[in-house]
């Protein structure tokens, strides 16, 4: 899909170089909000490696429901198996889609995202250098089983990681304990995340939580 509000599709990032390090990283983010109070949803998944080891981490928020919060060890190689998926559809230069919006809904909207996280420094760059991936620009160019295969991946990590802990969060009408969001200020030229409170965004979406720029 090309075009004057799409200037770049997949097929044209087919072969284009990027350099990066090692993949340190990897995220997924969907998120659906609408009018009515309390209706909004996410879900959110990163695997980080903390001593070697990969951490996944699950952020879950059904509509009308407190979030939950579940931290896992990882029992296979799930950072591994996203590496082979990125460098198979060379998904690092994928950050350049843009998603052509196709009508305006004014009580609801939805978002979905990725970010692989690479660790630059040998390049003189940062340890956990993002690369943004719209999933509903790739939906709409027709890539969509590349998604499902990268949430495929996450769900089976998941399904047979170590559960380390989990927390439920306070209740969608403020009668329980809330998960506590950081009090911080953007800095000049960043952005600061509605949903985790992140204040040192730069790009389309959150570096910590991966959601949206709103």
């Amino acid at each position: 899909m090309t075009g004057n509000n799409n200037p770049v599709s997949i097929n044209d990032l087919k072969d284009k170089k990027t350099e990066h390090g090692a993949l340190a990283g990897c995220s997924l983010s969907l998120g659906e909000s609408g009018m009515m109070m309390n209706s909004n949803s996410h879900y959110y998944v990163s695997v980080d490696v903390n001593d070697d080891v990969q951490v996944i981490t699950v952020r879950n928020k059904k509509a009308f429901e407190g979030e939950t919060v579940s931290v896992y060890k990882a029992k296979t190689d799930v950072l591994g198996q996203v590496r082979e998926l990125a460098e198979r559809e060379n998904m690092a230069a994928w950050g350049e889609l843009k998603y052509i919006r196709e009508y305006v809904v004014y009580d609801y909207s939805a978002s979905a995202g990725m970010t692989l996280y690479y660790d630059d420094t040998a390049l003189g760059g940062y340890k956990k250098t993002p690369v943004n991936i719209d999933l509903m620009a790739v939906r709409q160019q027709g890539a969509g089983a590349v998604e499902d295969e990268y949430r495929k991946i996450l769900d089976e990590g998941i399904a047979a990681a170590e559960l380390m802990s989990a927390e439920q969060g306070g209740s969608p009408f403020g009668m329980g304990k809330a998960a506590p969001v950081p009090d911080e200020q953007p800095a000049e030229g960043c952005w600061k995340c509605p949903c985790c409170g992140y204040a040192l965004n730069e790009g389309r979406f959150c570096r910590e939580c991966g959601s949206q720029r709103p």
